[in-house]
């Protein structure tokens, strides 16, 4: 995946410790600043962002997806198209049969699911690089994600934070969700 366009400059990545991480997403075009200059690294991601970063990573058209079956992503968002090829392929549920929250935060342990079903729809196999880790915080994921939060910790994707701590139900920040698109290429 060749770079789309030149590194951006943003001034509020200087010392992060996700910066090479941001610059690789930004400079393929998988990740937009939040302006010319800004990065955001610490502001959380919505769900129709992150659904946009792996539709681009994919290299869909949006043009092929106008359509969907979410009451509450308008056909003239940024991130519908990706949103309606996700939902499509398998990828993503919705927070009903009918809405998908675009503009909530991810949360770690979503951001681990749509990662796991993501590889599965494209066909890629996870590796298991890394010896399964119990986290300190265990009981609090939920089951649904327990399966794919062991796969991308083990495949070196998805890490946990201080203390051993998986942080399942925390707002996967932008330099994260960087990190973990960096990993995962």
């Amino acid at each position: 995946m060749g770079y789309k366009n030149p590194a951006p400059a943003f001034t509020d990545i200087t010392g992060h410790w996700a910066a090479d991480n941001i610059l690789f997403a930004a400079s393929r075009g998988l990740l937009s600043g939040t302006s010319e200059t800004t990065f955001s690294p610490n502001t959380g991601m919505t769900r129709g962002m992150f659904v946009t970063a792996l539709g681009r990573l994919a290299g869909i058209n949006p043009d092929s997806y106008k359509t969907g079956k979410f009451t509450d992503v308008k056909a003239d968002a940024y991130y519908a198209p990706y949103v309606n090829w996700a939902a499509k392929t398998g990828i993503v549920d919705g927070t009903s049969a009918t809405t998908f929250a675009p503009d909530k935060q991810i949360t770690r342990e979503q951001m681990a699911v749509i990662m796991k079903n993501y590889a599965a729809k494209l066909g890629y196999t996870i590796p298991k690089t890394l010896k399964a880790v119990t986290f300190a915080d265990n009981a609090s994921i939920s089951s649904w994600a327990k399966e794919a939060v062991k796969s991308m910790q083990q495949a070196g994707i998805l890490a946990g934070k201080t203390n051993n701590r998986f942080d399942p139900a925390g707002t996967a920040t932008r330099a994260e969700v960087a990190t973990v698109l960096r990993r995962f290429v």
